[in-house]
């Protein structure tokens, strides 16, 4: 009988590198509270993890600290180094990660850490992420996620910009607290787009920070928006503070009542799913754990019939950002993904600046997943090195 030998060639890694980076907006633009941004607003904390074989697998996340880059290499390499070794490892790497307490915009979890090992198992299998994590669609649907300017947007203004850039759903920020006057906005808003495009709001935190919205207003405004057939109202209440009130709106109203952006890991949102307070959960890779967790949220969400539908963030998405959101929405039954542009200040090429090529949603209104290996997008390194902070 013949012996067959067979080669195992184990992918181990040999560095970790962390950059913090900076890029100018187009133009000068203003918020709703009147700050004046004339950088990428988020800023960007970028990893590359390196292996002995030569492949590199790149992720990146939002963060407002250039010292966050010193905890990646000075805690999260040495934990790589030694206790994680290859890539393929990445179950262990976020149970101990996001066990815990998870930090804020300057010190959150290393989920671009988790997102480039993801990278870097994909290159080793010249295979996208998607298809490890079980390939679904090829392609989804993008919304709008139309950026809360100051002086606000007219009803006009912002069914002419979702018209003249070919969506076919838009999400509007922030709300006034003047119930009959938010109505009467989406109200105009519809009869302008008609019922071919879906609308989306989201009240931006409605309960801070001046309480725009008790429950009393919250039910009022849902049963308001029903009427003009919105798909979903997010974050009017706090589902961390008052899980029991949005729950109870939740079940007031049909429509949908969505949230979760900057929730940690799966286990918190686990109640969020199986207590009934949010319809539809809205995981982060850069804030919710990285890819792996958000496709578990993704499969507990379906098991309980709710809809996950992940953040993309108005300023908080880079093309890293949006590229682990597309791979794992290609893997699980994700109906939106959440894209971020705001032309003329922070298009695609102001999102993707660090991208060889930018991610484009098409004139159908959909985006692609990307097909290569891993990410699916490689770095413009001229721009990394362009705009690191020293």
């Amino acid at each position: 009988m013949m012996s067959l030998q067979f080669l195992v060639s184990y992918l181990r890694i040999t560095d970790v590198k962390s950059y913090y980076l900076e890029w100018p907006l187009t133009e000068p633009v203003t918020d709703l509270d009147g700050v004046t941004y004339t950088k990428k607003w988020p800023g960007v904390t970028l990893v590359k993890v390196f292996t002995d074989e030569g492949l590199i697998g790149i992720g990146g996340q939002h963060t407002t600290w250039s010292g966050w880059k010193d905890y990646i290499e000075d805690q999260v390499k040495p934990f790589l180094l030694t206790k994680i070794v290859e890539p393929h490892y990445v179950e262990k790497f976020s149970s101990h990660f996001c066990s815990l307490a998870p930090g804020s915009d300057i010190g959150p979890g290393p989920n671009c850490v988790e997102v480039a090992l993801w990278d870097l198992i994909g290159k080793s299998a010249a295979q996208p992420i998607y298809k490890l994590l079980g390939a679904r669609k090829e392609k989804v649907k993008a919304y709008l996620s139309l950026y809360p300017k100051h002086p606000p947007w007219t009803e006009e203004e912002a069914s002419d910009f979702t018209k003249k850039h070919h969506f076919r759903a838009v999400k509007l920020h922030g709300v006034t607290g003047d119930v009959d006057k938010d109505l009467s906005f989406i109200k105009n808003l519809r009869a302008n787009l008609g019922y071919e495009t879906e609308i989306m709001l989201d009240a931006e935190q409605g309960w801070k920070p001046s309480s725009v919205y008790d429950f009393r207003r919250a039910l009022k405004m849902a049963r308001g928006l029903e009427k003009y057939e919105v798909a979903w109202f997010e974050d009017p209440l706090s589902f961390d503070r008052h899980p029991e009130l949005v729950a109870k709106l939740a079940a007031a109203v049909d429509i949908p009542i969505a949230g979760g952006g900057r929730v940690y890991t799966a286990h918190r949102f686990k109640p969020l799913i199986v207590n009934d307070v949010l319809d539809i959960v809205q995981p982060d890779p850069q804030y919710s754990g990285g890819i792996l967790e958000v496709k578990k949220i993704a499969i507990l969400a379906d098991l309980y019939g709710k809809v996950c539908v992940p953040h993309g963030g108005v300023g908080d998405s880079t093309g890293l950002c949006l590229a682990a959101n597309l791979q794992v929405t290609g893997s699980a039954d994700i109906p939106y993904l959440e894209y971020d542009v705001f032309p003329p200040y922070y298009d695609e090429r102001v999102r993707d600046r660090i991208l060889a090529e930018p991610i484009v949603m098409k004139k159908d209104g959909y985006v692609d997943i990307p097909t290569k290996p891993g990410l699916g997008v490689e770095l413009d390194e001229d721009a990394v090195a362009k705009y690191t902070v020293r």
